[in-house]
C-alpha cells in the first residue's frame, strides 16, 4: 500500500516541509500588493488619486480575502482528514463548487451595491471614478482568485507544498510583468493594474487545476443527494468560518485604530502607525504560514486518531513560533529604527514608529500561541471555540480597549500618551486572548508531554 507524505517524514520534517513554502507564498503575495501600490504611485498625473482609490477600497478587499479563506481552508482540512481513507472526492467537489458559487455571488452583490459601498467608503469625484474602473475588473479577478486559493490549498493538502509555492510565485511574476505591460506599455492606467491582477489569478487557478488533473487528484463528478451536499457543505462552513471572521474583523479593527488616531493623534502619528503596522504584518506572516501549514498535518493525524503526533505537532509549532517571536522582539527593541529606515527617512516618523513597535511586538509570542490553538480547534470539530478566540481578540477585547484606554490614560494621568494607549490595546488584547485559548486547549490534554514523547523521532 502506498504511503502518504505524512507517513514518510518525522513531525519536525513535515512542519518544515509544509511551512517554508506557505511562509514564502504569503510573503510573496504581500510583496505583490506593495508592488501594485508602487505602480499606482507612478501613474502620470493620477498617482495621488489612484493611491487614494486603492487605499479607500482596502476594507472591501479585506472582506474579499476573508471570503476566499472560507472554503479554501476547510476544503484542504477535510481532504487531509480523509486522505488516508481515500475519501476526499466529496469535500473536493463540493468545496470547489461552493468556492465558485460564493465568489460569483460576492462579486454580483458588490456590483449591484457599488453606489452605497462607495458612499460608505467616502469615495467621491475623480477618486471614485478611478476606484470604479479598478473595482469592475477586480470583481472578475475575485472569482478566479477564490478558485486559485482553494485549489492551491488543496495541492498542499495532498502533500505538495512546494508545488503550491511554485504556482503562486509564478502567478506573482506574471502579475508584475503584466502590470508593467498593461499599465505603461498600453497606457491603461489603473485599469492596467487591475488587468494584470486578473491575468495572474486566471493563470494561478488554471495551473493548479492542470496539476491536480495530471496527478489524478481531481474529483470525478458525482450527483450527490441533497442530504450529502448539506452535511458536507455544513462541515466546510464550520471549519472555515473562524478564520474568515478573524480576517474580516481584523480589517474593521484597523479602521477603528485609524479613526481613534484621527481623534487623539496627528497626521504624523497615523503615518508612523501605517509604517509600523506594515512591518508588523510582514513579520507576522511566518507565524501565519506555520499555523496554516500545520492545518493539513493536524487534520491528517486527527483522521488517523494519532494523538501522540498531534501533540508533537502542537509542541513543535509552539516552540518554533515562540523562538521566532522572541528573536523579533530583541531585534526590534535594539534595531527597530534601522528596519523602519527601509520605509522612511523622516527622523520624527522613525522615532514615533520605534515607540509603536516596542508596544505592539511585546506580546507576539502570545499571538503565535493563539494562532496554533485556533488551528488545533478548527481541525478537531471545535470550530465554535476557535471562533470564540477570534471574537475575544477582535470584539470583546480589542474594540473596547481601543476606545477606553485613551480615556483612562487622560482621566487617571497615567504615564502614557493617549495615542500610545490606543496601541496598548493590542498587547492587552493578545494577553486576554491567550488566556481564553489556554482554557479551551487545556481540556484536550495536548500539554501532557513526557520527555520521551517530545523527542520521539519515529516516522
Amino acid at each position: 500500500m502506498q504511503t502518504t507524505i505524512y507517513e514518510q517524514y518525522t513531525v519536525p520534517q513535515l512542519i518544515r516541509l509544509f511551512s517554508i513554502p506557505a511562509i514564502l507564498s504569503l510573503l510573496v503575495e504581500l510583496l505583490t500588493s506593495i508592488v501594485d501600490t508602487a505602480f499606482a504611485g507612478h501613474l502620470p498625473n493620477q498617482a495621488d488619486q489612484a493611491l487614494a482609490a486603492m487605499g479607500l477600497l482596502t476594507p472591501l478587499f479585506t472582506v474579499f480575502v476573508a471570503i476566499q479563506t472560507l472554503f479554501a481552508v476547510s476544503t484542504a482540512v477535510l481532504i487531509s482528514t480523509n486522505l488516508a481513507k481515500r475519501d476526499w472526492q466529496r469535500p473536493l467537489q463540493l468545496g470547489v463548487h461552493a468556492t465558485i458559487l460564493l465568489g460569483v455571488i460576492t462579486s454580483l452583490i458588490t456590483f449591484l451595491c457599488m453606489t452605497p459601498i462607495f458612499n460608505q467608503l467616502q469615495l467621491t469625484g475623480e477618486v471614485a471614478s478611478l476606484a470604479k474602473d479598478y473595482l469592475l475588473i477586480l470583481l472578475f479577478s475575485h472569482v478566479f482568485s477564490s478558485i486559485g486559493y482553494t485549489l492551491t490549498s488543496v495541492i498542499r493538502a495532498f502533500g505538495h507544498p512546494k508545488v503550491e509555492m511554485t504556482i503562486i510565485s509564478l502567478a506573482v511574476v506574471i502579475n508584475i510583468m503584466s502590470n508593467a505591460y498593461f499599465t505603461f506599455g498600453l497606457n491603461l492606467g489603473i485599469k492596467g493594474i487591475a488587468f494584470g491582477t486578473l491575468l495572474s489569478e486566471v493563470v494561478c487557478a488554471l495551473l493548479a487545476f492542470i496539476y491536480l488533473k495530471r496527478k489524478k487528484q481531481w474529483y470525478r463528478y458525482t450527483n450527490y443527494t441533497w442530504k450529502e451536499r448539506f452535511y458536507t457543505t455544513y462541515a466546510l462552513l464550520k471549519i472555515g468560518i473562524a478564520q474568515t471572521i478573524i480576517q474580516a474583523l481584523g480589517g474593521m479593527t484597523a479602521w477603528l485604530v485609524n479613526k481613534q488616531l484621527q481623534t487623539f493623534g496627528t497626521t504624523q502619528t497615523i503615518g508612523a502607525w501605517n509604517i509600523a503596522n506594515k512591518v508588523y504584518i510582514f513579520c507576522l506572516m511566518p507565524i501565519v504560514g506555520i499555523t496554516q501549514a500545520i492545518q493539513t498535518i493536524l487534520a491528517y493525524f486527527h483522521g488517523q486518531r494519532n494523538l501522540q503526533k498531534k501533540r508533537l505537532v502542537i509542541r513543535t509549532t509552539l516552540q518554533w513560533t515562540t523562538i521566532y517571536s522572541v528573536l523579533l522582539i530583541v531585534i526590534f527593541f535594539l534595531f527597530g529604527q534601522n528596519v523602519l529606515q527601509l520605509l522612511t527617512n523622516d527622523a520624527q516618523l522613525l522615532q514615533e514608529g520605534q515607540r509603536i513597535l516596542n508596544i505592539i511586538f511585546i506580546t507576539l509570542p502570545l499571538t503565535g500561541f493563539a494562532y496554533t490553538v485556533m488551528t488545533q480547534l478548527q481541525v478537531t470539530e471545535q470550530e465554535l471555540q476557535a471562533v470564540g478566540i477570534g471574537l475575544t481578540r477582535q470584539i470583546f477585547a480589542m474594540l473596547p480597549l481601543i476606545y477606553l484606554l485613551p480615556i483612562l490614560v487622560h482621566t487617571f494621568a497615567l504615564p502614557f500618551s493617549q495615542t500610545e494607549a490606543i496601541f496598548l490595546a493590542i498587547p492587552f488584547a493578545d494577553f486576554l486572548t491567550a488566556i481564553v485559548a489556554y482554557v479551551f486547549i487545556r481540556k484536550q490534554g495536548l500539554f501532557s508531554f513526557s520527555k520521551q514523547m517530545i523527542y520521539n523521532k519515529e516516522k
